[in-house]
């Protein structure tokens, strides 16, 4: 629910609905390769995701998103997600 807050209308990504489990996705601008997105993620903002074919989604511009990370670790990672996605 904080996540899908988080997006506003203008954003070029959504979290997909969900009923339960341990991960959320969301739908990202295929700008760029999921794993390249990832690198990026990883190498200049610190936050770590999984790209949406380690979970065979049928097509490219998903990132997975842990749901086992503690609240506070969350949300921070996913404001600077979200802050480079909007700048993409």
């Amino acid at each position: 629910a904080w996540l899908a807050a988080r997006c506003g209308p203008s954003d070029p990504f959504r979290p997909l609905p969900t009923e339960a489990g341990w991960y959320q996705l969301l739908s990202i601008p295929r700008t760029m390769t999921e794993e390249e997105r990832c690198m990026q993620l990883a190498e200049h903002d610190g936050v770590i995701v999984q790209p949406g074919y380690f979970f065979d989604m049928p097509r490219e511009g998903f990132l997975v998103l842990s749901l086992l990370t503690r609240e506070e670790a969350f949300r921070a990672g996913m404001e600077r997600v979200l802050e480079r996605l909007r700048a993409a």
